[in-house]
């Protein structure tokens, strides 16, 4: 009773933010509030009411939303609505067709003839599959041909009917079948022009995903999964959500630390160093499990196999090796000397079956991981720097400042893009969208890469005219793009809008390359000249600045040789 004595203003309380009609504050539980007032709003009042309406049946409220359409006077659909409805469901396309003008109301002339034709449409469709073929091709002159206006698709559905070809129309029309597409046309009239009488399943649901999804896209420094966020007030992450303190630092390394990586179960971090050992680390307890000790030179990079059972290690300059690791115990696997020069960098397939190497001799090399054996090489292509995406394609940046994008499956090149400049490296996002591209002239390029090669954004503030900085994606949605910089600092952009969030002083010399973790989204780790790993965590950037000041007036003096895109430093004597 209380419930159904409220209900009648509802809508009023909603239109004028309270019974008083004062303006109100939406306060954040941190204290952030938003004080701007409550400006009248841009909708319709009957539409508020009959989103409130269908969002308490749903909920079943039932008696209270029958509570709120009396004292309203507002129906969720008029009686011509609801028989509309009706008609689409079961079928009865000139009937429907007639209510049409009945509650088109506002839909433009077009509109209201693509309806139309899309009615028709079906009624045609349907009669065919029936065997109607007399009254199917009465619907085609008479119905259809006066509103379709796609008259190359109307002599189409003409030849299918004369041959009775119902297979082709169902795969020009993507026609499931009767039920299945009167719901499918029900949906698309819904959320189409017909959504203003038509009032589309969940409205409200939607709406607030919509309002959740543009506060999460505003807010900078958003690092928390979206089912965290509250509809109580507004969202708002502070910005010691993302990593800018030292959880640990990683020191069995005696020389610079060229590369490392996660696992991607997120629980061990391989890197890569000078000293020419690869060491694979225990997160939680940051300890040492193994020391992979078996390149004659620097061990360049490395690649975890996606069942993290195996791991691939290259070696630089005279080392022409591949070396096949098990995670668990440490011991090699299989050692493979196929490329005539160094190889420059690894990757797995997203299936685990196969993996590629990439070397100075310009050879992409396609490898079988069940025999180690070569199945396919794709030359000259002298790539610096790879990465797999999980919809199978290779993305591959090459010596002559081009981008590659290649089909694994037909092994085809699809698009190709020259730089501005000496392209160092690359890393893809989780979803194979887009890729970023890290450049000797001190800026990051982002790509799409889904239906080309499209420019999307720059990002600079970073130092990187010599060496080879590894950039990644971070963040629980890879909202953050990070890159380590030769003057020992990490720096952190909003992936979205390309601002710097932050510059983090964080080792002595380069920063060669981060990587954020795939299991703790608040964790990143970092490989430095000074031969050290460190593991960030959330904290305050003030006190990160303290403990990374040294950075700024520490920077090593040093040469590189790009040979095959590789960085070789010299530490001056």
């Amino acid at each position: 009773p209380i419930l159904g004595s409220k209900i009648s203003t509802l809508a009023e309380l909603a239109h004028t933010g309270g019974p008083n009609k004062r303006p109100r504050l939406m306060a954040a539980p941190d204290g952030f509030a938003d004080s701007r007032p409550i400006t009248a709003p841009t909708y319709e009042r009957e539409d508020l009411i009959r989103i409130i309406n269908q969002s308490l049946r749903a909920l079943g409220f039932e008696s209270v939303a029958n509570h709120l359409q009396q004292e309203s006077k507002i129906a969720l659909e008029s009686e011509d609505i609801i028989a509309f409805r009706t008609a689409v469901e079961e079928g009865q396309w000139d009937k429907a067709c007639q209510l049409l003008s009945t509650v088109q109301q506002s839909l433009l002339p077009e509109d209201l003839r693509n309806v139309t034709a899309l009615l028709y449409r079906e009624k045609f469709l349907e009669l065919l599959d029936g065997g109607h073929v007399r009254g199917a091709l009465a619907c085609l002159r008479q119905d259809l041909q006066p509103v379709l206006g796609d008259r190359a698709l109307l002599h189409r559905m003409g030849h299918a009917l004369i041959a009775r070809d119902m297979a082709a129309l169902k795969e020009v029309f993507s026609w499931p079948g009767v039920p299945a597409n009167r719901h499918k046309l029900l949906h698309a009239l819904e959320h189409g022009p017909c959504s203003r009488f038509l009032l589309p399943a969940h409205r409200l649901d939607r709406l607030v995903r919509q309002a959740l999804q543009a506060q999460r896209a505003a807010c900078l420094y958003h690092n928390l999964d979206t089912s965290a966020m509250s509809l109580l007030y507004d969202h708002h992450c502070h910005r010691g959500v993302i990593p800018q303190s030292v959880v640990a630092t990683l020191v069995q390394h005696d020389d610079e630390v060229w590369y490392l990586q996660f696992s991607h179960s997120g629980r061990q971090l391989a890197t890569c160093s000078k000293d020419g050992r690869c060491i694979i680390w225990d997160v939680a307890s940051h300890e040492a499990l193994h020391t992979l000790s078996g390149h004659i030179t620097e061990v360049e990079y490395c690649d975890w196999s996606p069942d993290d059972a195996r791991l691939l290690t290259c070696g630089a300059r005279l080392d022409k090796t591949i070396i096949v690791w098990c995670t668990a115990t440490g011991e090699q696997l299989r050692r493979l000397v196929h490329h005539e020069h160094s190889v420059t960098c690894l990757a797995w397939l997203p299936s685990g079956d196969h993996f590629l190497s990439a070397s100075v001799d310009q050879k992409l090399v396609l490898w079988s991981s069940e025999t180690y054996t070569p199945v396919h090489t794709w030359t000259p292509l002298r790539i610096s720097s790879m990465a797999t995406t999980v919809t199978g394609r290779l993305v591959a940046v090459c010596h002559e400042h081009k981008i590659h994008v290649i089909d694994l499956a037909t092994r085809e090149e699809l698009f190709c893009q020259a730089e501005i400049s000496s392209v160092t490296s690359v890393c893809v996002s989780r979803d194979g969208k887009e890729a970023l591209v890290g450049l000797l002239n001190g800026e990051l390029h982002l790509w799409n890469i889904d239906k080309g090669l499209i420019p999307v954004r720059k990002f600079s503030g970073h130092t990187n005219g010599r060496y080879i900085l590894r950039a990644c994606f971070g963040g629980v949605g890879e909202d953050f793009v990070v890159c380590g910089s030769e003057d020992g600092r990490i720096h952190i952009w909003h992936r979205a809008t390309g601002k710097l969030l932050d510059s983090i002083g964080a080792h002595v010399g380069s920063v060669n390359a981060v990587a954020w973790s795939p299991l703790d989204h608040t964790l990143m780790a970092s490989a430095g000249d000074d031969a050290e790993v460190r593991l960030w965590g959330p904290g305050s950037s003030g006190e990160t600045r303290e403990q990374g000041s040294e950075s700024l007036c520490g920077v090593l003096d040093g040469e590189v040789c790009l040979d095959g895109d590789t960085k070789k430093r010299h530490r001056s004597p």
